[in-house]
């Protein structure tokens, strides 16, 4: 499955654990300067309901230097970062059952 295909399992991740300080961040590698592509994907933040910060890489790099930059093999990508900004675990691909195992295992953590 395909970022899009995944996009809403994020989305519910943000409802179930919002409450509990989880902040969701999306972001999108597209053509930032591309007025069509930037329009479908407001279209589609708006139909899947994401209400949590969602960034575009505006800088004008390639998608294929991006990954190179962050050291992905591909996306779908996920970073959990604990409350104190430490990252946790970087999952790459579609693991959402390991994600929010853990992200549940970081929220009820006192």
């Amino acid at each position: 499955m395909n970022c899009k295909g995944e996009f809403p399992h994020l989305v519910k991740m943000h409802e179930q654990y919002a409450k509990h300080g989880m902040t969701l961040v999306s972001m999108n590698i597209d053509p930032p300067d591309d007025a069509a592509v930037r329009q479908k994907v407001v279209e589609f933040l708006n139909d899947k309901h994401a209400h949590f910060p969602n960034l575009v890489i505006a800088e004008g790099a390639k998608r294929k230097d991006w990954l190179r930059a962050v050291g992905e093999e591909g996306l779908p990508a996920t970073w959990v970062y604990d409350r104190k900004g430490k990252l946790v675990e970087k999952f790459n691909g579609v693991k959402y059952e390991e994600v929010e195992e853990l992200v549940d295992d970081l929220v009820n953590k006192k």
